[in-house]
């Protein structure tokens, strides 16, 4: 079985150690099970955990931080973003909603992404190396920019690109770290080209907490993460990323940076998730 051992290795999310997953959904069963009483609210992360939900059904579980592809998925949801839970309603061919679904971002700890207000002359693009990730598209829109160098930071194999690639983009690799803060806060732009419905986007978020301005398609969670023309903006052709790459500059990083810190960091999600934990209960109540 391959096993990825070190950071430098390319990401094989299909590759794991079965053992070791074995023993870790033993114990947690074990330890859950001791502590967990009737009315306490579960939380099931990246995915439900069908041994924990059958193990406990007088508790109250819930999918929390859905971004992933996921059906029929577990009763009580929290998605990331709205565009993602509407997109799970057009997969399940549901047309009525549910009042037992809900919408809260992803948190971040604003502290650790530092506003930064003088940037370098560099945009970034920050993700896996693929094809799924817009690769062909950056490759285009580079073209157009001759005068903007683009660090690309991310895993993945990007030989298919650097023999097209032009002069002012440098694959750099994956980045971690402290070093990945500063390479994100210090570029003029973060390009997201995710050619899939985007369920949110994290990386793109840290841009902004360091009053970065995002670019990026126009489609799935981009819609609710960007205030167009003001924290970036959402690009459907080439001369509109060619022209979104060129009045960047023209927007407020501070604003850009205090919209993500009262959207997005951790004390405001953590109140949101804590309403509705409060409305969990209600139910066992009032209702």
């Amino acid at each position: 079985m391959s096993r990825r051992r070190a950071r430098d290795e390319p990401m094989e999310p299909y590759h794991y150690n079965e053992e070791l997953q074995a023993e870790f959904q033993r114990i947690l069963l074990e330890k859950i099970n001791e502590r967990a009483k009737p009315g306490d609210i579960v939380s099931h992360v990246y995915g439900p955990n069908m041994d924990v939900y059958n193990l406990l059904p007088q508790c109250i579980h819930v999918e929390s931080s859905v971004g992933y592809l996921a059906s029929p998925g577990l009763p009580f949801r929290i998605y990331e973003s709205s565009a993602w839970m509407h997109w799970h309603y057009g997969k399940s061919d549901q047309e009525d909603g549910s009042n037992y679904k809900w919408v809260i971002p992803a948190a971040f700890d604003a502290d650790k992404w530092v506003f930064w207000r003088e940037p370098d002359n560099y945009a970034v693009f920050l993700g896996r190396v693929t094809q799924r990730k817009g690769m062909n598209e950056l490759i285009e829109i580079v073209k157009c920019v001759p005068d903007l160098p683009i660090h690309v930071y991310g895993p993945g194999d990007a030989t298919p690109w650097t023999t097209t690639a032009p002069a002012n983009i440098v694959f750099k690799g994956a980045v971690f770290g402290q070093e990945r803060v500063e390479v994100v806060r210090r570029a003029r732009c973060m390009l997201m080209l995710t050619v899939y419905i985007e369920p949110f986007g994290n990386s793109g978020i840290e841009a902004q907490l360091c009053g970065v301005p995002l670019i990026s398609v126009s489609y799935g969670a981009f819609q609710e993460t960007i205030i167009e023309g003001v924290t970036g903006y959402r690009c459907h052709t080439l001369a509109e990323w060619v022209a979104a790459i060129q009045l960047n500059p023209t927007l407020d990083r501070e604003t850009i940076a205090n919209l993500a810190r009262a959207r997005y960091s951790k004390e405001i999600i953590g109140q949101n998730y804590d309403w509705v934990f409060h409305q969990f209960a209600d139910l066992s109540r009032q209702g």
